[in-house]
């Protein structure tokens, strides 16, 4: 989400505030002072390109400017604008000249981008405004009034919200899968907790959901102490749901087993052995569905809470998260090997991390596309005028 201020200096020109070229750590950066004109009754962006440096009190100060007109010949300046900083320039012209096409701006006022195809203007007056109401803790009471009063705009923020914070826990994903030797199974599964709509795709095209994380598949109750415990117990999500359960490992979980040279191990006719990482999880992943299937919900209090909620158990359905499926690229063996053993298990099903994660970018991305085409459609339904009121009423 990009932000631009804007403020009317006369009849025919807007004063911008500076636009940040290079966001680098550092004591000098390049700016962008652009100025919206209005000449022969066309509107202009124009403005200037300012290299900064910070002074004594960490404050940032135009340098000197160069008078161009005493260089002698042979002599001249040149100014490096790398891509990123192009970039950064192009975007900007982009949406000034978007924001000035239907004139100068007048007064002060604050746009907002959040996507190339939207800008929102907001007043800065109501802003200030909602400011002071979220501050004393009027929040609910706004949140309420616009579902009242807009319930589809509340949706559309609703969903923007959940798409953003989607959006963030992927790109989280990304960066947990580049470190994973600092990050145990205990760490995967408090991320999975708070993310359970990952699992919601492609297992089966059915949607989970999370009953109990860590439950007990044997011993007190699925929600108390026992003797058997599991990473989560889920359910699929239709009018009548059946339990789940999901076991997580580590993304570095080795698939097979290497002598003391790294080298893979095989069995006598050439076929490569499996790691006990891989094996043991599936045998114990089976021994908790049978576990589970033959007492922890058949247990009086669980077999109850669970049925009240059309939630029954029928040899359930196991996934084992685990690995990733660049070690596959080892040989031709390796790849055969792992996808003929999971292949042929009835139960658990066995998904990798990078799997896990392509999963989780799609329903990011599907969603963003269905965002998009809404608003296009919303746009296209909606009369001009009725659209401005509609813009003018974003609480933000």
């Amino acid at each position: 989400m990009t932000t631009y201020k804007t403020r009317s200096t006369s009849r025919n020109s807007v004063d911008v505030e500076d636009i940040i070229l290079d966001e680098a750590p550092g004591h000098t950066r390049k700016i962008f002072r652009p100025q919206i004109t209005r000449k022969d009754g066309k509107v202009y962006v124009r403005g200037y390109i300012i290299h900064q440096r910070k002074n004594v009190n960490d404050d940032w100060e135009d340098t000197e400017s160069i008078n161009l007109n005493t260089l002698k010949g042979g002599e001249g300046v040149k100014l490096l604008l790398r891509s990123k900083q192009m970039n950064r320039l192009f975007e900007a012209l982009n949406h000034l000249y978007e924001i000035a096409k239907d004139g100068l701006p007048r007064g002060e006022k604050e746009w907002t981008v959040e996507r190339a195809d939207q800008i929102i203007k907001v007043d800065a007056s109501r802003r200030v405004f909602v400011q002071r109401l979220l501050e004393q803790d009027f929040g609910d009471e706004i949140w309420q009034e616009l579902l009242d009063q807009k319930p589809d705009l509340a949706t559309k923020l609703a969903n923007a919200r959940i798409q953003q914070n989607r959006e963030n826990s992927l790109k989280h994903f990304t960066q947990s899968l580049e470190r994973t030797s600092q990050l145990d199974e205990q760490w995967w599964q408090k991320y999975f907790e708070k993310n359970t709509w990952i699992f919601g795709y492609g297992l089966n095209y059915r949607f989970l959901h999370l009953l109990e994380d860590q439950p007990d598949y044997g011993g007190r109750g699925y929600t108390g102490k026992g003797s058997q415990k599991g990473d989560f117990l889920m359910n699929t999500e239709a009018k009548v749901r059946f339990t789940v359960l999901v076991e997580i490992k580590k993304p570095d979980t080795p698939f097979f087993q290497k002598n003391s040279k790294k080298e893979l191990k095989r069995h006598r006719n050439g076929a490569l052995l499996l790691h006990d990482e891989l094996t043991g999880g599936v045998s114990q992943l089976q021994s908790n569905c049978h576990r589970w299937y033959t007492e922890g919900s058949k247990r009086t209090d669980d077999f109850e809470q669970l049925t009240s909620q059309e939630i029954f158990t029928y040899q359930p359905k196991g996934i084992l998260v685990i690995g990733d499926t660049n070690q596959l690229q080892e040989s031709v063996d390796a790849r055969s090997t792992f996808e003929l053993y999971r292949r042929n298990l009835s139960n658990p099903e066995i998904i990798t991390f990078d799997e896990l994660y392509e999963r989780a970018k799609f329903i990011v991305n599907q969603q963003e596309l269905n965002s998009v085409m809404d608003s296009k459609e919303s746009f296209n339904n909606v009369e001009n005028d009725e659209f401005e009121d509609w813009d003018n009423d974003l609480p933000f």
